[in-house]
């Protein structure tokens, strides 16, 4: 099954199973657990803050769809004239796949939205997983990965402290704006770190398929 794989793949093989799995629990808990229900409500309830809805709304803005996809698609363009065409692959496809698969699990488990009294702004659709937090998971991880191969020392860190930033950011503004109980997006985390995951395996075994073309680290 690890034929071909590099000791890093394989280590980002058990991390994508165990991605899975968890998300896999997650879902069945949000589904069959009344208690996970009672939990998510009253962490909702606790984040909410008024005060500090102007800024949420600023932060949770960089998970809109209209915001994430440009950005990431300009992450891929950036990275195709570098020429690091394992990197532009990966990151296209991570954040393709991560918004068609919220789409498909949004649809299978079929969670309400919180009540709309607990909400600061308006979203539309089903609440499981979080969208926001699966697409900036999706962009951001994979930019972490390359921050990782690419960068030393204290630019190394930065990007890293940047990149969680951002994604734990915009996953926590969801709660406190009452358009996601904290189990949506910790699922959204899941679904976008995984794919991220297995983008970057993906383009991984295409670079295998395309010996000709200009190598990149992986």
């Amino acid at each position: 099954m690890f034929h071909g794989f590099t000791h890093a793949h394989r280590h980002e093989l058990r991390v994508l199973g165990a991605s899975l799995g968890l998300l896999a629990l997650l879902a069945g808990a949000v589904l069959l657990i009344a208690a996970v229900a009672h939990l998510d409500v009253s962490a909702l309830r606790e984040m909410r803050e008024p005060a500090l809805a102007p800024l949420a709304l600023a932060i949770t803005a960089i998970g809109n769809t209209d915001v994430i996809v440009p950005l990431a698609l300009a992450g891929v363009a950036t990275l195709a004239i570098m020429r690091h065409w394992r990197g532009a692959a990966a990151l296209g496809m991570s954040i393709a796949v991560t918004e068609a698969l919220v789409t498909v699990l949004k649809h299978t488990v079929e969670r309400p939205r919180p009540p709309a009294g607990e909400a600061m702004t308006q979203a539309a659709g089903f609440s499981f997983p979080s969208g926001h937090a699966a697409a900036t998971a999706a962009v951001f991880v994979v930019l972490a990965w390359l921050a990782v191969r690419h960068l030393r020392g204290g630019w190394r860190l930065g990007a890293l402290c940047a990149a969680a930033l951002v994604v734990a950011a915009v996953g926590l503004t969801r709660v406190h704006l009452g358009v996601h109980y904290p189990t949506d997006v910790m699922a959204g985390w899941l679904t976008g770190g995984a794919l991220a995951t297995a983008s970057w395996l993906g383009a991984c075994a295409l670079a295998r398929l395309a010996p000709h073309a200009r190598p990149t680290p992986a």
